[in-house]
């Protein structure tokens, strides 16, 4: 098992004022921003940590990008694509691999375990009403595959009555409509929103690249997303989340219409109650799902499901708070066992987590640990330490973070490349690798069509990986 040390260099950030005044900051200055992600509190908070908040406004002042592309120039977020709408999408923060940067949707995990990411480019800005990023390891709460960083993604719905709508068409026949609505009063909240696109877009690649056909590759997708929450008479508040997106992408693999089918979606019950003054709770269970079908001149189906519980509390605690919790994920793969079979269709991780933050006098503290125990590969334990100082209020702070990580426990299986699969013939036998899940058989087109639809290809026309990136 191989570790590795990350360490924040001390960093001089510029503050603007807010109107709420975290607890770690005295009431003369406040940061910017106030985030949930990077505590992983039931609170929202400022922190220590390198984060963005993308707000609803502005991803309407956006335009029509996608997702990638908005945190690629609203946070800075490295992003790699093979093509135009729909094609395979890649996030990279602060040098770590794709696999390696954490995408959350409603707080929950919707990404590939076979390919370790999440298809971002099918999760359309009109479904979104705030995200926030945290850049930097934060493995010591969310575990290993957080080692780059945290995406998290919170779906359309507000606080109050609300009705929106929306339609555009634009080149390329593309055509967008939304819409939603929110009910709301003192105890209960319905929330509902939906839409569709599509997009007659040119060839996802050129004639240098391998399979290239010059037909158009048009692109179509349809979201919702659903919101109920009732707050019973004892205080406790019961909410069920649900979302989905289904897209379908034409892509080029040689001659003929090649095209994928994908859809990713979660569902989450949660319970939350204030037990006293100082303790909060919250009760989580939901399964995140990501389906793939390949038509074409290579099918084929990859299907990962992740059944995910948790159980978070915050404790008030003089000039700061703190979180500790427990959480359990069931990973299971499906796939054509006629063109691809896994040894191993299951993985089960079970952790617990802690994590403090204090203020006192203009400084800040916080610290975070976590335990893995993966049933593949045993315990690990992550750390995380970070250090702020108000230089002047309201202008400057120096803050410095130091985490410690592991980056193989879910390293995925990348059939057909480079050697991962000793390949002889159509059929190959794989060759078990570090923390990914191996295919004992694999079709080899399947596989590398596979490969080409989830990771940023190499070539001449395509940005080159830099070393160690793990694409």
């Amino acid at each position: 098992m191989k570790a590795s040390c990350l360490a924040g260099l001390a960093s001089l950030a510029s503050l603007g004022a807010q109107a709420q005044s975290p607890p770690f900051i005295s009431s003369q200055a406040t940061f910017d921003p106030v985030v949930v992600t990077a505590s992983r509190g039931l609170n929202p908070t400022a922190t220590l940590r390198d984060a963005v908040v993308i707000t609803r406004e502005d991803l309407e002042a956006a335009g029509p990008l996608s997702l990638a592309e908005v945190l690629q120039r609203r946070a800075g977020v490295e992003v790699r694509a093979t093509g135009g709408p729909g094609q395979p999408q890649a996030l990279f923060i602060r040098g770590a691999g794709s696999a390696q940067t954490l995408v959350l949707v409603d707080g929950m995990r919707v990404g590939s375990a076979t390919v370790g990411t999440t298809s971002i480019e099918n999760i359309p800005l009109e479904m979104i009403e705030r995200i926030e990023v945290v850049k930097g390891p934060m493995s010591s709460l969310y575990g290993p595959d957080a080692i780059g960083g945290v995406v998290q993604v919170f779906t359309r719905g507000k606080s109050v009555p609300h009705l929106f709508a929306a339609a555009s068409y634009g080149n390329a026949a593309e055509g967008r409509a939304s819409a939603g609505l929110v009910a709301a009063d003192d105890k209960t909240l319905i929330s509902f929103a939906g839409g569709a696109r599509r997009v007659d877009a040119p060839s996802a690649t050129n004639a240098r690249s391998f399979g290239y056909n010059p037909d158009r590759d048009p692109y179509e997708n349809a979201f919702f997303n659903l919101r109920a929450a009732q707050h019973l008479w004892q205080g406790e508040t019961v909410q069920l989340e649900a979302f989905g997106s289904r897209a379908r992408t034409h892509f080029d693999a040689g001659p003929g219409d090649d095209r994928n089918d994908q859809s990713i979606a979660g569902a989450r019950l949660t319970s939350s109650t204030n037990f006293t003054s100082w303790w909060a709770s919250r009760l989580a269970l939901g399964e995140g799902r990501d389906r793939l079908v390949i038509h074409g001149n290579f099918p084929n189906v990859f299907e990962t499901r992740q059944t995910q519980g948790s159980w978070v509390n915050e404790f008030a605690v003089p000039g700061g708070a703190v979180v500790a919790g427990a959480e359990t994920i069931r990973q299971r793969v499906i796939s054509d066992e006629e063109q691809t079979r896994f040894s191993q269709t299951r993985r089960d991780t079970n952790a617990g987590f802690a994590g403090i933050r204090q203020a006192w006098e203009g400084q800040g503290f916080e610290a975070s640990t976590r335990v893995d125990e993966d049933e593949q590969f045993g315990r690990r334990t992550t750390g995380s330490a970070s250090y702020g100082w108000t230089v002047l209020p309201s202008v400057a702070r120096l803050a410095a973070t130091f985490a410690k990580g592991f980056t193989d426990i879910l390293r995925p299986l990348r059939p057909g490349v480079r050697g991962l699969l000793a390949q002889s013939g159509a059929q190959a036998r794989a060759q078990p690798q570090p923390g990914g899940v191996a295919a004992q058989r694999c079709d080899r087109a399947a596989a590398v069509a596979h490969h080409r639809l989830r990771q940023p290809p190499r070539g001449p026309d395509r940005i080159q990986p830099r070393a160690g990136d793990g694409a």
